[in-house]
């Protein structure tokens, strides 16, 4: 089996993290690769702003007010497996007036953001990629600096050490999902 063959088979989405830091050089390694996801009209839609302290802990506040009003006790467990998240990524694309670079560019984003997991995976890191609704309410554009009227902000991207690999999930079969057409 290849490499590649073995890196996408492996990878697997984190959901616990060590709390150990991931040396810069890597995530940038990643973050340079996700340039090559393919991009049908060259519109460069992609733009990650790796969070620092500051942004990620007035992410949390946001966070733990909104959990405030849900059941505290499954609030305080995911806040505190977030706290522990030693990289955060906010990933957006640009705003696109045609309905169709849009879908394109959120293609483009999507491949962009696969490329960096598999580049994280290769080099021990783990990854996940986070869309919960959350991320998609106008105070956090505020928190981010992010004008809604430029970019919309697609999910987090978490990354670090894995504390828990999960095992795979069985996956269909190629007949599953493939059909000839003559």
């Amino acid at each position: 089996m290849s490499q590649v063959t073995q890196l996408i088979q492996n990878r697997r989405t984190i959901h616990h993290f060590k709390p150990d830091a991931v040396p810069y050089e890597l995530i940038e390694k990643a973050l340079k690769l996700s340039v090559f996801a393919p991009n049908h009209h060259h519109t460069q839609p992609c733009r990650f702003y790796l969070l620092g302290e500051k942004s990620k802990t007035q992410f949390l506040q946001y966070a733990e007010k909104e959990f405030s009003s849900r059941d505290p006790q499954t609030a305080e467990k995911k806040l505190n497996r977030w706290r522990a998240i030693p990289g955060w990524v906010l990933a957006t694309r640009k705003v696109q007036e045609d309905e169709k670079t849009a879908h394109e560019d959120y293609a483009t984003l999507s491949i962009a953001l696969y490329i960096m997991m598999q580049s994280l995976t290769e080099d021990g890191i783990g990854s996940k990629w986070s869309t919960g609704s959350l991320l998609f309410k106008k105070e956090v554009y505020a928190i981010f600096g992010i004008n809604p009227q430029e970019e919309v902000i697609e999910g987090m991207f978490w990354y670090g050490y894995p504390d828990k690999t999960p095992l795979p999930f069985p996956k269909q079969s190629y007949h599953d999902f493939v059909t000839e057409l003559n």
